[in-house]
């Protein structure tokens, strides 16, 4: 599984993430127009730049780590 973030300062929103079965999947979904216009949108408001973090998520890592 493969978690995208995108942060324009601190995430208070689960509509930040986005969740993709494999980096595959992820990349596909990069190539539609939607996320194209995506895209262009972060380039036209985000002036001072953005951070987009991906990260391979290990499902049974995730069910030992105790939720805080």
């Amino acid at each position: 599984m493969v978690k995208v973030t995108i942060m324009l300062g601190r995430p208070n929103d689960e509509e930040a993430f986005q969740w993709f079965e494999s980096q595959q999947d992820l990349e596909m979904a990069l190539r539609t127009p939607e996320a194209q216009a995506t895209i262009e949108d972060l380039v036209s408001f985000a002036s001072g730049g953005v951070t987009v973090v991906t990260s391979v998520v290990h499902e049974e890592l995730m069910a030992m780590t105790p939720v805080r």
